[in-house]
C-alpha cells in the first residue's frame, strides 16, 4: 500500500507543504523578530538558535513530529530578512 501508513511518501508531502508555509509567512520589510513571533504564533517550538552572525541566522523549529532548520540572511543593522532558506530536518517520530 503506497500511501498507507507505513510510507513515507505522506510525511515527505507533508513536509514540503509545511516549508512552504515557513516561507510564506515572510512579508516585505518583516525583521528575524517578527518572523519568529510569527512562527510561535502558529505553534511551532523554537528548540535552537544561531546567532553568531550579525547577517545569517539559524533556527531550528519543531511542531509535531516535524523540525526544520530555518535560515535567515538579514541586513545587518536593520535586521530585516532579506531571504529565508528552510531544510526539513530528520522527523521525530514517538
Amino acid at each position: 500500500d503506497p500511501e498507507g501508513r507505513y510510507s513515507d511518501r505522506r510525511y515527505m508531502k507533508a513536509s514540503t507543504d509545511e516549508k512552504d508555509q515557513l516561507e510564506k509567512l515572510r512579508t516585505a520589510n518583516m525583521t528575524a523578530a517578527q518572523y519568529m513571533a510569527k512562527l510561535k504564533d502558529r505553534g511551532y517550538q523554537i528548540t535552537a538558535v544561531n546567532d553568531k552572525e550579525a547577517d545569517h541566522l539559524e533556527y531550528e523549529i519543531l511542531k509535531g513530529d516535524n523540525s526544520y532548520e530555518v535560515q535567515l540572511d538579514v541586513d545587518a543593522k536593520t535586521k530585516v530578512i532579506k531571504e529565508v532558506a528552510e531544510t526539513a530536518l530528520k522527523g521525530r517520530r514517538r
